[in-house]
């Protein structure tokens, strides 16, 4: 079973992290789409609709590949929440997820430019938020950690320590979903033999907040 050449549609760091941990060639390429919501629009489909517009745009300029793209937001009461523009919109997107029950939705697609095969999935995460403090949250600003995440915070952000609890796929709330990757491209018959990745260690460090943090 052979693998065709690989393409990570995103400039995102941690999308390049997750996906350089598998071992796996590839070729990163940032498209470029509107990422509005549309009218109406819930959150599940909407990452999973910008996901397919960022891989289609790879997608149409490079044949015989396979692209691999993904889009979050954060979902507090229905209200979606996407990258914060500036320090004021992140400190109030902070404060208001701050103590909440939220979601993280990421959709994944991976195209085969090849064939035009095409597969998509919305992975949810839910996160039970800590209590961190107007000084956590400046901090944190003042680092630049809010600019290119979803919610304006980042799981892993030793600075502001934003999550009590986390149920569901680590890595999804991370911004790509190592499984279901995993899972979409044996199923496009895409060779991953030699990919990096013990389940466990992968998917399950999210075990750690479930003794909650302080």
């Amino acid at each position: 079973m052979d693998r065709l050449p690989l393409i990570l549609a995103s400039s995102s760091q941690r999308r390049i992290d997750i996906l350089s941990s598998l071992g796996w060639k590839y070729e990163c390429i940032s498209p470029d789409i509107d990422e509005t919501p549309w009218e109406g629009e819930i959150a599940d489909q909407l990452v999973v609709r910008l996901s397919i517009g960022k891989a289609q745009v790879v997608a149409d300029s490079n044949p015989g590949c396979i692209i691999i793209a993904a889009d979050s937001v954060v979902e507090v009461d229905g209200r979606v929440y996407g990258k914060p523009n500036s320090p004021s919109e992140a400190e109030a997107m902070l404060k208001e997820i701050r103590g909440t029950d939220h979601r993280i939705h990421s959709g994944i697609t991976v195209i085969n430019s090849a064939t035009g095969n095409i597969r998509s999935h919305c992975v949810t995460t839910k996160v039970h938020a800590r209590n961190y403090t107007d000084v956590e949250i400046r901090q944190s600003i003042d680092r630049g950690t809010p600019f290119d995440k979803a919610g304006g915070y980042a799981i892993q952000d030793s600075c502001l320590n934003p999550v009590k609890i986390l149920e569901g796929c680590y890595s999804g709330s991370l911004g790509l979903p190592v499984c279901k990757l995993i899972e979409i491209m044996v199923d496009m018959g895409q060779d991953i033999q030699n990919t990096n990745f013990v389940q466990d260690s992968a998917c399950k460090p999210f075990c750690v907040y479930a003794r909650g943090n302080k």
